[in-house]
């Protein structure tokens, strides 16, 4: 019955699992710090005990008047006072170590969350159940980690302090040890129940809280404040969220209720034995079976000992809460990218080296649907390449393989002769540029938002400028008073902001930074003008040089450009060839321009 009763964190024996796995990790990312709070707090104890002795000497002094001398009595008294102050002293020093020492542990273990996020590749970031455990990890990254530490030291703290003040009391009178035990043994077991209820709701509530958190984006945000107001749907919004919230609220509620009620059956019980200890303390100084100065110190120590009881009680149950908790850090650190082997073979840039895709079948992980079956393409270098085909027909995907963001399901993509899976995957990227059809819009400065592109250059803005006036960005940014100092968006203060094709044309210049081999613009140019659109693709093909240049577009004015296109259609290779091949076929090309076509 009693085995049924007790929560799992006992019958798992964590303590000798997360909570090993913490400390490891606080030592790892803050050593120095650790162990000096670790003695200072050691220090702190013994100089409480020492003052505890001193005060017993003091009171059977005064008690024997008969040997009382007035001068012991003053060094007696002094000797107190010093340990006083020694006392105070390492405790608020202890403290502010304990306090810098959590700022340091934030600080790293920020660190080693947005390492680990850089670390994994992007199938993680497409993952539903990725931003689930990351939601938890950033939530409890900044305190779990420090409240374990402080749980164990002052778990330690005050055990020493226990057993020192039982042995005090059971020295004095045995009977008052069960009596103790009687009292804190239910609060113990109670606050250690409800955490495991409290975590198995904090689990549960993950998604909701995320999908409560994004509703509560989109009521106010920015990004979709003109829809909600042009189409006037905001009250189903937050009719939505009001709703989730409710969920959320009652489930919370429900655990609350149990805990109370738990909680106050365990307080009557520890009342009820204090209240019996009391009882025996009185019953022992009316029959005058100890000293006065053993009762004073009994007093005190039963006294000191309840609430040291119920500290320790407190501090185990949320030991193991944390403990708990914690596990949603390791559940972040624990993830590992794929078992797909990475490359080490460093990447020889030549000017014929071509990017080739050989049967390259692919598949969502956790999926069956094959979205690109049997490609067979070659992007040549100093050539224009188009990709083409209507929405859903996998050329982003084929993006993202090209990229190495996904490793093909079968097949091979080859760099020159090398399959792209035996280079360092970093250097390979290196090769690329992309602008993406959902591309970034960082609120930083219009040079920094370039600047990114490669990061590792030195940040020249001769070279900055050159990127801006090749996408036309310049145009713009020319004009605002801070020029390339400009802070982009209306997140921050002094930002500018500027409309989606001056977005895009920061995006193209951000790709065109970087010195890469093969150029990607997916949907590129969809939020530019036409003849912007035209000058844009003109200058990249009179610079591109050795470089190759890989279009997606809708638009056939930008696709006539390509020396070659490749038609899609719900993930496979339909047609191929030159703008008046194709056209002259008649075929999935022609149907998908045939309204913009002249006749030919």
């Amino acid at each position: 019955m009693l085995k049924n009763f007790l929560p799992e964190q006992f019958k798992e024996v964590s303590l000798y699992g997360n909570i090993l796995r913490t400390v490891q990790l606080i030592l790892s990312l803050s050593p120095l710090w650790t162990i000096t709070s670790v003695v200072l707090m050691c220090a702190e104890t013994a100089s409480f005990f020492f003052a505890l002795r001193s005060f017993k000497q003091l009171v059977n002094m005064l008690t024997q008047q008969s040997q009382l001398a007035e001068s012991g009595v003053y060094e007696q008294l002094i000797l107190i006072g010093l340990v006083s102050v020694l006392f105070i002293t390492i405790r608020s020093i202890s403290a502010y170590v304990t306090d810098l020492n959590s700022v340091h542990l934030t600080r790293r273990m920020d660190d080693r969350i947005h390492e680990k996020s850089l670390s994994l590749e992007y199938a993680f970031f497409e993952s539903p159940q990725y931003f689930d455990i990351l939601k938890r990890a950033l939530e409890e990254a900044h305190s779990r980690p420090v409240a374990i530490l402080n749980n164990l030291n002052e778990i330690i703290k005050n055990s020493v302090i226990a057993f020192g003040f039982l042995y005090i009391i059971v020295t004095i009178n045995w009977v008052l040890l069960p009596c103790i035990l009687v009292m804190v043994a239910p609060g113990f077991l109670v606050k250690a129940y409800t955490s495991r209820k409290y975590f198995k709701w904090y689990r549960r509530r993950t998604e909701l809280d995320r999908k409560a958190g994004y509703l509560r984006s989109v009521i106010t945000g920015d990004l979709f404040a003109k829809e909600i107001r042009v189409f006037g749907f905001g009250s189903k919004i937050k009719n939505m969220y009001d709703a989730l919230r409710l969920t959320i609220t009652d489930e919370q509620l429900q655990v609350k209720r149990t805990a109370t009620w738990l909680d106050f059956i365990a307080n009557v019980i520890s009342t009820s034995g204090f209240v019996l200890c009391i009882g025996l303390i009185a019953i022992n100084i009316t029959k005058g079976v100890n000293s006065m100065g053993d009762i004073a110190l009994l007093l005190l120590s039963f006294l000191q000992t309840f609430n040291v009881m119920q500290q320790l009680t407190t501090n185990i149950s949320q030991l193991l809460q944390n403990n708990l908790y914690i596990g949603s850090i390791f559940e972040l650190l624990d993830l590992t990218p794929s078992e797909n082997k990475k490359g080490t073979e460093k990447v020889a840039f030549t000017p014929e080296k071509a990017l080739v895709m050989n049967n390259v079948h692919f598949t969502y992980p956790n999926t069956t649907k094959e979205v690109l079956s049997n490609i067979n393409v070659a992007f040549q270098p100093g050539k224009v390449t188009a990709l083409v085909g209507l929405n859903g027909s996998g050329k982003s995907t084929l993006i993202k393989l090209i990229t190495g963001l996904y490793p093909a399901t079968e097949g091979q993509i080859l760099y020159g002769d090398t399959p792209i899976q035996d280079l360092e995957p970093e250097a390979f990227r290196n090769l690329m540029s992309v602008v993406f059809q959902d591309f970034g819009k960082y609120h930083f400065t219009a040079g920094e938002n370039i600047h990114i592109g490669d990061a590792s250059r030195e940040y020249i803005m001769a070279e900055v400028e050159q990127a801006a006036v090749r996408s036309g960005a310049n145009l713009y940014i020319d004009q605002f008073a801070l020029g390339y100092e400009t802070q982009m968006g209306k997140l921050f203060e002094d930002g500018q902001e500027i409309s989606i094709g001056q977005w895009q044309k920061l995006a193209l210049a951000r790709a065109l930074y970087r010195d890469a081999h093969f150029i990607i613009l997916d949907e590129a140019t969809s939020a530019i003008d036409s003849l912007a659109e035209n000058e844009l693709i003109s200058l990249l093909q009179k610079q591109m040089g050795d470089k190759g240049i890989i279009l997606i577009s809708h638009r056939l004015s930008v696709i006539k450009h390509a020396d070659y296109i490749y038609v899609l259609s719900d993930g496979k290779m339909v047609q191929e060839g030159t703008h008046h091949d194709l056209v002259r076929e008649k075929g999935p090309y022609y149907n998908q321009f045939k309204n913009d076509l002249e006749p030919v």
